[in-house]
């Protein structure tokens, strides 16, 4: 008998049964055509025009096609005449210092030379506010500094919570 056997051989389990739960998983055959769409929208357009400084914040959570998609959104902002860079968006990931977070967007394809854009990394962050709950609001200080902020971003919860308040959207 092995150790878990053992440490429920008492123990009285429930009736349990095999459950599998498939979520759709769209895909985006032309990326660059999607996005382009996007950006073709005039309130976009009108938002962005001008000489801004638009930060892009790529986040570690294993978007698909990534690289691609930053290119796309840069491209698009140089369009419209904007000044884009990139900011890591990933709390605590690449041991929570600035140069271990652009180590990771390396590692996924997101470089400055290969984005041609430069990438501002810092732990730096400005309280921006405070939540209706008292909680200090804070965003990264080169987000803060630019005129516009685009977030790429895929929401995934956590698979253990550890403290009061985890990263993410």
């Amino acid at each position: 008998m092995g150790f878990i056997e053992k440490q429920l051989q008492n123990v009285p389990l429930p009736k349990m049964a095999v459950v599998r739960q498939h979520f759709p998983r769209p895909v985006i055959d032309d990326i660059a055509a999607h996005i382009d769409s996007h950006f073709s929208d005039s309130a976009i357009r009108s938002t962005i025009c001008g000489k801004k400084h638009i930060a892009i914040a790529v986040g570690s959570r294993g978007i698909a096609n990534l690289p691609a998609i930053v290119q796309r959104i840069i491209f698009n902002l140089r369009q419209l005449r904007a000044s884009p860079f990139i900011i890591p968006a990933m709390g605590s990931h690449g041991g929570a210092t600035a140069e271990g977070q652009k180590k990771i967007l390396a590692s996924i394809g997101i470089t400055e030379q290969d984005m041609d854009a430069p990438i501002r990394s810092s732990m730096e962050t400005l309280h921006i506010g405070t939540t209706g709950s008292g909680l200090p609001v804070y965003l990264d200080k080169h987000a803060g500094s630019a005129d516009g902020i685009i977030v790429i971003n895929k929401i995934k919860p956590h698979v253990g919570f550890r403290g009061d308040y985890e990263c993410g959207l």
